[in-house]
């Protein structure tokens, strides 16, 4: 039994239970998986789930809620690591690209989440959370997280391992990964950009 409703014509999802996709996001364009931040307006609750389009339905549920009281949720997008084709950029050091083969293969399984802790009382949690699928399980996977000092509202990858996060300001990440000891790390690898506005 489904606990969503499809709707063809405006290739839209609606969850039951109440519940609203409010945002979703692919590994890659032949990935056979939705990644979903839905929201419950009557609990305010929100989850991060899974959708198969093979099995037609959703397959994990994650109550974010319960880790992140009272955040929101403003961005999530795929990390897949991407070559750069800019020798300007290439030969600047923030970029080097220190992954192996097996490392980068890894970047294509991982995505990430921001939040927004504007009305939390919880300002000093991290605000952006990375995660990785095993497609063969169908399953998500917390790997690491950060807290940046403004606030983020867009999520953007980059070239090689690194993405954009903007808000208040503009910053530059890098996510690294040891196969050695299957871990990852986020790190700043920029000065911070300030905006005159909100970037949404």
């Amino acid at each position: 039994k489904h606990d969503y409703i499809y709707n063809k014509a405006s290739k839209s999802i609606t969850l039951k239970e109440n519940l609203i996709v409010i945002k979703y996001a692919r590994l890659s364009p032949c990935s056979p998986f939705l990644i979903c931040i839905a929201v419950d307006p009557s609990e305010n609750i929100t989850y991060l789930k899974l959708f198969s389009m093979h099995k037609e339905n959703f397959i994990q549920s994650i109550d974010l809620s319960a880790s992140y009281p009272q955040a929101i949720v403003t961005d999530i997008t795929s990390v897949p690591y991407t070559e750069s084709r800019n020798s300007s950029l290439d030969s600047d050091r923030k970029y080097k690209d220190e992954l192996h083969h097996a490392e980068k293969l890894i970047l294509d399984e991982c995505f990430i989440v921001s939040l927004n802790y504007e009305i939390s009382e919880f300002e000093d949690h991290d605000n952006i959370l990375l995660y990785s699928i095993d497609e063969e399980l169908g399953q998500i996977t917390f790997q690491n997280s950060i807290r940046t000092d403004s606030s983020v509202t867009c999520l953007s990858n980059f070239i090689n391992n690194t993405f954009i996060a903007s808000g208040e300001s503009i910053e530059l990440f890098k996510i690294n990964y040891s196969v050695k000891w299957n871990s990852f790390l986020i790190k700043l690898i920029s000065n911070k950009l300030e905006m005159n506005g909100l970037i949404k």
